[in-house]
C-alpha cells in the first residue's frame, strides 16, 4: 500500500512538473528549472569521457540508458548528467550527487562524449520531437549545452543528426566552441557519401568542410582536438564525360575552424562539365582541408598530375618525382602525430606530426619519406601496434599471443620488444592508460575484468616477475572482482577514483555507475585489498551448509545490500503463511551469525576484524565486510530500477518468499489480531457515541421548531385548530366544545 502510495506521489509531482515546464517561457529557449549553487571555476581534466572533471565538481553521466527512453526533461534520473563535488567524492558522500541536465545523455560513439568549456557543458540527447504521426523522433541525435549550475539548458540544438551513432568532438579554438563531427549523407542525391562538417556554437554557422571523404581520424589521445585527418581519392577531370580514377590517393588535414573561403580560395575549375543543376548546388570535389601528403608518382614511367595536386598539371617540378604512385592508409592519430601506412611496392608505417605540416615551407610531395628511409615498423601488422608516451618517450604498446609488449623506437624505428605481463591461456586487450598505468581486460570467462600493471619500468624490472614471489609495482594486479561494460564507455580514473558502468552484483541489467576508491595505492596495496576481499568471501563460501543450511547466500545477500532485516521478514513470513517453525530456513544459530555479521561482531564466527577497518560511505559506517566497502553506487538508481535490483538479488541468494493463498485475518499474528479486535470495539464506541448524540440534537432541535424557537424565513402557515370557526359551515361555534352537534337532544 505504501508503495502503490509513493508511486501516485511521485504521478502526481511529474503531472505538477510537466504542467511548469509546459508554461515556461518558450521564447527563452531554455529550460530554467535548475540552477544549483557552487563554485564552478577551475581547470578542465578528462574532457570528452562520461567523466569530466572541473575544478571542485566531477561531472558524469548517471548510468546508461536507451535512446528509446523517456527523455522528457525534468523526468529523467537514469542516463541524466549528474555532478559531485570533490570533497564529497573524497569523503564518501555517492549519493550527494546533484542533477545538472534530467535528460538522457546518449551516443553510440563511445570515443567521445561530455565537454566542459568555460561555464557550459556540451553534450547530445536523444530528440523528443514528434513527427506528423505524433511519434517521438529518438532516433534522431540532438547536440545542446547547458551552464554548469544547470541553468540555460537549451531546448534547441545547434545540430541535429539523423543518425544516433554520429562521431563527434566539441572543440575549442581561439575561445569559440566547434561541433566538429563526420556524418555519412546523401546532401545532393547522389547516394549517401561520408562528409567532414563543423558548427560554430556562437553563430549556428554549419560548414562543410571536406565532402566525400574515403577515411578519417579525430585525435584519439586528445579529445580537445580540432584536427581532423582525412584520405581523398584523385579523379582526373571529376564530373565530366572522361574522368579517370586515379591509381594513388592524398592525405588531408583540416581544422574546426575552417571556413567556406578555403575551398572557394582553391580555385578548383570545373568548366568542363555541363551543368545539370546549378554548380553552386551541386559540387562534384569540396575540400576546405590543407594537402598532407601526395601520393602521385610515376606510372608507365610517366606521372599525371590533376587540379587536385600541388603545383598545376604542367608544372616542370613533377619531373623529379622517381617513385611509383602511393597508396595511404591511416593508422593512428595520437596527440599530434599520425601514424600511416604507404603502398607502393611494399606496405610500410610511417609517422608526421600535425606541428610538420603547418612549419613554413612543408610541401605534400617532398614530405613524403624518401624510399629507403626509416620506417617504424612493416605495415602488414600495423593495425595491432599503439603508440604511448612513456616518460616523454614514444613507445609502442602491441599483444602478442597472450603477452603485452612494449617496444623502444630508436631512430624512427620500433626496436624489439619486451613483455610487461602475461596472461595464461588468454588473450589481454588493453582498456586505457593514465600517466602510471596501464588498465587492461582478459578474454575469456571474466573478460570484463579490470587489471593494471605499471608501464613505467625497463625491460628489466619485468624480466624477473614470474619468479619473483613478492609483490612490487612492475606487477600486474587484478582490481578485485570489478566487472565494467565493455559495451558502452571505457572505465575512467579521476581523483584516484575509478569510475565504471558495472556488470557486478546483477548491476549488468541496469547498468548505473559505481567507483572504486584506490586513492593513493600502488598495486601492492591493491594486492593487500584482494587479499582482505577474497578472504571475506572464501569465509563465506566456506560456511558448512549442513550446520547452517542457506545460511552463505544468505551472507552474499547480506554483503551486497547491507539489508539486515530481511532475514527476518522472511522467517515471518514461512511462520505465519505456511505454518512452519521459525527454524524451518535458518536455524537460530544462523540467524544470529546473520546479524552477527551485519554489525561485525564476534560470535560463532568472528567477523570483528571488519569492524576495525570500516569507512564512512554516504554518511553512515560500511564495516570491511560488506561490498560497499570495496565499489559502491554513485548518482542515484530510479525507484523501480532500484527495486527491480534487490528483487533480483533477493531471488538469487534468499529463499523464495512464500505464496500467500489465505486471507487478511489468517496473515495477522495473535498481537495484530488482538489489536484489531480492540481497535474495532473502540471504533464501535465511538460511532454509537456519535450516532446518539447526533439524534438527541435532532430531537432537540424539532422540540425547538415546534415552540417557535427556531428562526425559519419560509412563508409561515397556521395549521392550528381555530375554534372561532365553523369549518362545517356553522355562523357559531358554541364556543364550549369543538365536536359538531349532532342535533339531538339530551
Amino acid at each position: 500500500m505504501r508503495k502503490i502510495f509513493k508511486k501516485f506521489v511521485c504521478a502526481a509531482l511529474c503531472a505538477a512538473t510537466a504542467a511548469t515546464l509546459a508554461i515556461a517561457p518558450a521564447c527563452s529557449g531554455y529550460y530554467n528549472k535548475i540552477s544549483l549553487d557552487g563554485d564552478t571555476s577551475g581547470e578542465v581534466t578528462s574532457n570528452g569521457g562520461f567523466v569530466v572533471q572541473k575544478g571542485n565538481y566531477v561531472y558524469f553521466v548517471n548510468g546508461v540508458a536507451a535512446y528509446t527512453d523517456d527523455n522528457t526533461y525534468g523526468d529523467v534520473e537514469k542516463g541524466a548528467i549528474m555532478r559531485i563535488s570533490v570533497s564529497d567524492l573524497s569523503d564518501g558522500n555517492y549519493s550527494s550527487a546533484e542533477t545538472v541536465v534530467p535528460q538522457i545523455y546518449y551516443t553510440g560513439d563511445y570515443d567521445t562524449g561530455l565537454y566542459i568549456y568555460g561555464d557550459s557543458i556540451y553534450y547530445c540527447t536523444p530528440s523528443t520531437e514528434r513527427n506528423s504521426d505524433g511519434e517521438i523522433q529518438n532516433s534522431y541525435l540532438e547536440f545542446k549545452s547547458a551552464n554548469l549550475d544547470g541553468s540555460k539548458a537549451m531546448k534547441g540544438y545547434y545540430y541535429q543528426s539523423s543518425s544516433n551513432s554520429i562521431e563527434y568532438r566539441y572543440v575549442e579554438i581561439d575561445g569559440t566552441v566547434y561541433l566538429l563531427y563526420v556524418a555519412s549523407e546523401a546532401l545532393y542525391d547522389e547516394g549517401s557519401v561520408t562528409n567532414i562538417h563543423s558548427v560554430n556554437t556562437e553563430t549556428g554557422t554549419d560548414t562543410l568542410l571536406a565532402y566525400n571523404i574515403s577515411s578519417y581520424l579525430f585525435d584519439e589521445e586528445d579529445a580537445e582536438s580540432g584536427t581532423v585527418f582525412y584520405t581523398m581519392a584523385v579523379t582526373d577531370g571529376i564530373g565530366g564525360d572522361n574522368e579517370i580514377s586515379m591509381s594513388y590517393n592524398q592525405i588531408y588535414m583540416v581544422t574546426a575552424d575552417t571556413t567556406s573561403d578555403a575551398n572557394d580560395a582553391k580555385g578548383y575549375d570545373f568548366s568542363y562539365i555541363e551543368w545539370d543543376d546549378d554548380e553552386d548546388e551541386y559540387p562534384v570535389y569540396y575540400n576546405c582541408g590543407t594537402l598532407v601528403l601526395d601520393g602521385i608518382g610515376l606510372l608507365d614511367g610517366k606521372y599525371t598530375a590533376t587540379q587536385f595536386n600541388t603545383y598545376g598539371a604542367e608544372d616542370d617540378r613533377y619531373n623529379s618525382i622517381d617513385h611509383p604512385n602511393y597508396t595511404y592508409a591511416l593508422s593512428s592519430y595520437r596527440n599530434g602525430t599520425l601514424y600511416y601506412t604507404r603502398t607502393a611496392t611494399a606496405t610500410m608505417m610511417y609517422t608526421l606530426t600535425e606541428s610538420a605540416v603547418t612549419a613554413g615551407g612543408y610541401n605534400a610531395i617532398d614530405g613524403n619519406p624518401a624510399a629507403g628511409e626509416e620506417f617504424l615498423i612493416d605495415g602488414d601488422s600495423a593495425s595491432s601496434y599503439t603508440f604511448i608516451t612513456v616518460d616523454g618517450e614514444v613507445m609502442a604498446l602491441y599483444t602478442e599471443n597472450n603477452r603485452i609488449m612494449l617496444a623502444e623506437i630508436s631512430g624512427g624505428v620500433v626496436g624489439d620488444g619486451y613483455c610487461i605481463t602475461a596472461v595464461a591461456d588468454d588473450t589481454p586487450s588493453v582498456i586505457f592508460t593514465d600517466d602510471t598505468y596501464l588498465y587492461y581486460a582478459v578474454a575469456g570467462d571474466n573478460d570484463n575484468a579490470i587489471y593494471r600493471v605499471d608501464y613505467t619500468g625497463s625491460a628489466t624490472d619485468y624480466n624477473t616477475l614470474s619468479t619473483d614471489s613478492s609483490y612490487n609495482d612492475y606487477k600486474s594486479i587484478k582490481i578485485l572482482d570489478i566487472e565494467y561494460n565493455s559495451s558502452w564507455f571505457i572505465p575512467e580514473m579521476i581523483e584516484g577514483h575509478l569510475f565504471f558502468a558495472s556488470e557486478t552484483d546483477e548491476m549488468g541489467s541496469f547498468g548505473y555507475i559505481m567507483v572504486c576508491d584506490l586513492s593513493g595505492m600502488d598495486n601492492a596495496a591493491i594486492n593487500d585489498l584482494n587479499e582482505q576481499y577474497e578472504d571475506l568471501l572464501d569465509t563465506i563460501d566456506n560456511i558448512d551448509a549442513d550446520d547452517y543450511a542457506n545460511l552463505t547466500d544468505a551472507l552474499y545477500y547480506l554483503f551486497y545490500t547491507g539489508d539486515e532485516d530481511y532475514l527476518e521478514d522472511l522467517i515471518n513470513a514461512y511462520v505465519v503463511v505456511e505454518g512452519m517453525d521459525e527454524e524451518y530456513l535458518y536455524s537460530k544459530e544462523s540467524v544470529q551469525i546473520y546479524h552477527d555479521f551485519a554489525n561485525a561482531d564476534s560470535g560463532e564466527i568472528d567477523w570483528s576484524e571488519y569492524k576495525d577497518i570500516s569507512k564512512t560511505i554516504n554518511g553512515k559506517t560500511v564495516y570491511g565486510n560488506m561490498r560497499d566497502y570495496y565499489y559502491t553506487l554513485i548518482g542515484a538508481m530510479t525507484e523501480d530500477d532500484y527495486e527491480d535490483y534487490i528483487d533480483a538479488l533477493q531471488s538469487d541468494y534468499m529463499q523464495d518468499y512464500p505464496e500467500d493463498d489465505s486471507t487478511w485475518w489468517e496473515n495477522l499474528n495473535l498481537a495484530a489480531k488482538i489489536c484489531f479486535i480492540v481497535g474495532m470495539c473502540v471504533a464501535g464506541v465511538i460511532l454509537i457515541g456519535g450516532i446518539t448524540i447526533l439524534t438527541i440534537g435532532l430531537v432537540k432541535r424539532s422540540r425547538k421548531k415546534r415552540n417557535g424557537d427556531v428562526h425559519d424565513d419560509r412563508l409561515d402557515v397556521d395549521i392550528t385548530d381555530d375554534r372561532s370557526i365553523d369549518v362545517y359551515g356553522g355562523d357559531e361555534s358554541d364556543g364550549d366544545s369543538g365536536e359538531e352537534d349532532d342535533g339531538l337532544e339530551d
